[in-house]
């Protein structure tokens, strides 16, 4: 699927792109005045393909709105961090950044710190956990 980044540069360049159109129009020799049908024309292809870009932006950010709401129920708190559930809804895998989930429904593992080994660390946000408190042992809890 379409990076949104890639999609917002997108259209930033289309609009660039329309608005060096219309002044090329805007500045053309009264003898050039029969490309101007030619210029409306581009103007209007220009514009319609930012509008599918943007509709397709729109999109992909619903997508990825929907596929983290929609894996919110599989998600138990246990202390510090949050985890996936098994067919019996106890926690499995690994932890997920407690902050992140918690502020923007974004599901991001913790690795360990590499100044401390009894931190955890999230990438993301750079939020800092004891590893006591995030690291989950299948068989018997924390």
């Amino acid at each position: 699927m379409a990076d949104i980044t890639a999609i917002g540069e997108m259209l930033s360049s289309l609009r660039q792109a329309i608005e060096m159109v219309k002044f090329l129009e805007e500045h053309m020799a009264p003898t050039q005045q029969e490309h101007e049908s030619k210029f409306a024309e581009l103007i209007q292809m220009l514009g319609a393909m930012r509008g599918q870009l943007f509709e397709l932006q729109t999109v992909v950010e619903f997508s990825e709105l929907e596929k983290n709401l929609q894996s919110s129920d599989t998600l138990v708190k246990l202390n510090d961090a949050y985890y996936e559930t098994d067919e019996n809804n106890k926690p499995k895998g690994e932890a997920y950044c407690m902050h992140c989930w918690e502020t923007n429904r974004v599901k991001n593992h913790l690795h360990r710190w590499y100044e401390n080994e009894r931190v955890n660390i999230c990438s993301l946000c750079q939020t800092k956990y004891l590893v006591g408190r995030t690291t989950f042992v299948q068989g018997g809890g924390l």
